[in-house]
């Protein structure tokens, strides 16, 4: 569950910033074992690639037993958590194919960036950060192809570095977090 618990860390830093909420990130799996204090003026957001992390769907259901709104983020239809949340969204990131997930964390990135702009517009906050981070993700198409052009560079330089035994990635921010990510990885 580490690729989506960063997610969650970039998540918490949007709800933040444009809403000034607290927000808390934890792992499924440590969450049920805290004696978590949650209400039903909380909202739980359960983020899982497949729907299906047992962990998460037991941190969902005490959620939902403490009486707070459930949300899930899943990219399969029809999974365990979004049949059990009050409300659901989709990466809607394609077929997983591999463990070391980086299109369903860039997918719930970028969800979570959503779901941060429409809290902050519902709240009435952050329209003119919202408003950038809009336009930024509209562009992001864009800049995807921009980036496979560089698809060259980057096997060269994996070449370079693929017998290495130690690889450290540093990031302040959200870029912090992808590092967390890219050292998971």
């Amino acid at each position: 569950c580490g690729t989506s618990w960063h997610a969650g860390l970039i998540g918490k830093q949007l709800i933040e910033s444009f809403c000034r909420i607290p927000v808390e990130v934890e792992y499924a799996s440590e969450f049920r074992y805290r004696d978590p204090v949650i209400n039903e003026e909380d909202v739980v957001i359960a983020i899982s690639q497949s729907g299906e992390t047992a962990d998460t769907i037991a941190a969902l259901r005490l959620a939902k037993a403490a009486g707070a709104a459930t949300l899930a983020v899943s990219n399969v239809i029809g999974s365990s958590i979004t049949r059990e949340a009050d409300y659901t969204v989709y990466t809607h990131a394609g077929p997983e194919i591999a463990v070391a997930s980086t299109k369903a964390y860039t997918a719930q990135v970028v969800l979570l960036a959503v779901l941060a702009i429409h809290f902050a517009e519902l709240l009435g906050l952050g329209a003119g950060v919202a408003a950038d981070l809009k336009a930024d993700l509209l562009e992001l198409p864009a800049l995807i192809e921009e980036t496979l052009k560089c698809a060259p560079q980057v096997k060269a330089f994996a070449d370079k570095i693929h017998r290495e035994t130690d690889v450290f990635f540093i990031g302040r921010g959200s870029d912090y977090t992808t590092s967390l990510e890219a050292s998971l990885k």
